[in-house]
């Protein structure tokens, strides 16, 4: 669904605040009370864990019909679903997005519902989420690969980078949250939230991808874009936005036929 008029996200990092080592412990334990329990041979479809450190974004659309996005920490995957933990509730057949990590390190956004919420102890909730469609599982887990007994590594390794990132963003929670994916990766990022910080920093430092908002205060995107050409700038400028309708817009705006 698309919209013309500026929209306020809600943008959340990891709500369980878990160490890596927390989160492996807590999977661990989960395993073991699930293969004492005979719930998991009444399920039709096999499930496989699907354990990404640092976790994956969600969108989900709460009953109020606010939109948030939340970093969760992954715990298996099914062709017609995944199951997840988390540090909030949510309510039955509330509606989401899940960015779904392939094994060749691209992402693919898939829909879905949540079916269970259960809370296991304290703020940590385990849920369950059935998509609108099936997937191919073998795209995002290898399927050949030796099952690894320790539980301590994940089942997919993420790539580690190098270099250096500008992100012009006005949102402090879409900063937070894109910084800390990109840290994940091993990159460093250096955050701001308009065109003119952007520019200075661009002026004395280097960097080798420039990331920014398309709507930033003051300046658009496509603008600092050709100011840093201006200046320039010879590396790789990503703009980014969740508005389909600004896209839309960007793209007449530079005089390119709408897809």
């Amino acid at each position: 669904m698309a919209s013309s008029s500026p929209h306020k996200k809600v943008s959340c990092l990891d709500s369980l605040k878990l160490s890596e080592r927390e989160h492996q412990e807590l999977l661990q334990q989960l395993r073991d009370e699930e293969s004492q329990s005979k719930a998991k041979n009444r399920r039709n479809d096999q499930r496989i864990d699907y354990n990404i450190t640092g976790g994956i974004i969600i969108q989900v659309h709460h009953p109020g019909g606010s939109v948030a996005n939340y970093m969760i920490r992954t715990r298996n995957l099914s062709k017609h679903g995944m199951g997840f933990l988390h540090g909030n509730f949510l309510h039955s057949g509330t509606p989401c997005l899940v960015a779904l990590r392939r094994i060749d390190h691209h992402t693919t956004t898939v829909a879905g519902e949540v079916r269970r919420c259960r809370l296991i102890h304290g703020r940590v909730h385990e849920i369950g989420i059935r998509f609108q469609a099936p997937i191919e599982i073998d795209q995002y887990i290898n399927l050949n690969e030796p099952k690894d007994t320790d539980a301590g590594k994940p089942s997919i390794k993420l790539p580690e980078l190098m270099g250096r990132v500008l992100y012009a963003e006005d949102s402090i929670n879409d900063q937070e949250l894109l910084k800390f994916q990109l840290k994940t990766l091993g990159m460093e990022v250096i955050t701001v939230s308009n065109g003119p910080e952007a520019l200075l920093h661009a002026e004395v430092e280097k960097f080798d991808l420039i990331i920014t908002n398309i709507w930033l205060p003051g300046m658009t995107g496509p603008e600092l874009a050709m100011c840093l050409r201006d200046k320039g700038y010879k590396g790789i400028i990503l703009a980014l936005t969740t508005d389909a309708a600004r896209i839309l817009a960007a793209r007449l705006w530079n005089g390119a036929a709408p897809t």
